[in-house]
């Protein structure tokens, strides 16, 4: 098998050249391919997170005067789900109940 010597990048001029198989060169860069193929491909397969309607109904329904008093909460419940998003009445400032 043929040996390439390759340099480290290093600060020291002093260090010994480390030996690299062929072998290993082609692996690394087929590493490195697979990884930028992977990478490519979850940049143009990812979607932008939509809220579902409820919500959005929720979300608009801020602007209404009878909701002046109250706040938007969204819950998470035992199971760490995201409920549905509520109003709530605020107490003594900011105070939730």
């Amino acid at each position: 098998m043929a040996y390439i010597q390759q340099e480290e990048e290093s600060e020291r001029s002093s260090r010994p050249r480390r030996i690299k198989s062929l072998a290993d060169r082609v692996r690394d860069l087929e590493r490195k391919k697979i990884l930028a193929e992977r990478s490519e491909e979850t940049v143009r397969e990812t979607k932008q997170f939509k809220y579902p309607f409820k919500w959005r109904m929720k979300f608009n329904q801020t602007r209404r005067r009878n909701n002046e008093d109250k706040i938007l909460v969204i819950f998470l419940n035992k199971k760490n789900q995201i409920e549905v998003p509520r109003f709530m009445p605020i107490f003594d400032g900011n105070m939730i109940v």
